[in-house]
């Protein structure tokens, strides 16, 4: 009993390491637009989500080994996915919409759309930006 109770807390390390492999460590990069003249600019496209920059001009990603990658093409490479962005980011704020969560980094915030009428997409905006219902409302396509 007591040689399984050792083999088991040395396989321990190893499980922990597998159940944080696939973890990404990346910092986001947002260069900002000053003012208050701002419309949502379409990004891309992640699992049906779409995806805009809000009082932004540029979001890119370095990612863990010093290389820098534009948003866009980080997510058409799949070298990361918007649910990634949220990993390394704490929710401060939940809606009573259905689910929207906002998210705070250090220079941005992230608005995850998810309310009743079907809204998934996802709003990167600068971090003095409040979020606005009329961003997660459902658009005619």
């Amino acid at each position: 009993m007591k040689k399984i109770k050792i083999l088991l807390l040395l396989c321990i390390p190893f499980l922990l390491r597998g159940c944080f492999l696939f973890y990404k460590d990346f910092n986001l990069i947002v260069t900002e637009i000053k003012g208050d003249d701002c419309e949502p600019v379409f990004i891309t496209d992640d699992i049906g989500r779409k995806i805009y920059s809000y009082c932004l001009k540029d979001i890119s990603l370095k990612m863990e080994n010093n290389t820098i990658h534009p948003l866009e093409e980080a997510i058409r490479d799949g070298k990361v996915t918007v649910s990634d962005l949220f990993t390394v980011l704490e929710a401060t704020e939940t809606l009573w919409d259905g689910g929207t969560t906002i998210y705070e980094g250090e220079k941005y915030k992230i608005f995850a759309c998810q309310n009743m009428s079907g809204n998934n997409d996802v709003f990167i905006a600068r971090k003095d930006v409040l979020f606005d219902a009329s961003l997660c409302e459902k658009k005619a396509e």
